[in-house]
């Protein structure tokens, strides 16, 4: 894909994201894992963007690095993916 498609998907995710993390926080409690995933997602936009030449601030999830945010999402995949 070039970098303009690339560019249009990512804003797209990052939209897209953004729209599910607003309508999840109008539920006043969510069980686990998602309030944690969607911390992790929100972490994740910004290098998302960022990789596909996108200037974005850095994620606001306090407390969870990068690193911290791709291994939850990479271990929530692999539940997800085990049927779990």
């Amino acid at each position: 894909a070039s970098q303009t498609q690339a560019q249009s998907l990512a804003t797209q995710i990052a939209g897209d994201v953004n729209a599910i993390v607003a309508a999840a926080s109008a539920i006043p409690t969510l069980p686990p894992p998602v309030p944690e995933v969607l911390a992790a997602a929100d972490v994740m936009l910004p290098v998302l963007e960022a990789d596909v030449g996108i200037q974005a601030p850095l994620g606001a999830a306090p407390g969870m690095s990068v690193a911290q945010a791709r291994a939850l999402l990479a271990a929530q995949a692999a539940k997800f993916r085990a049927g779990a």
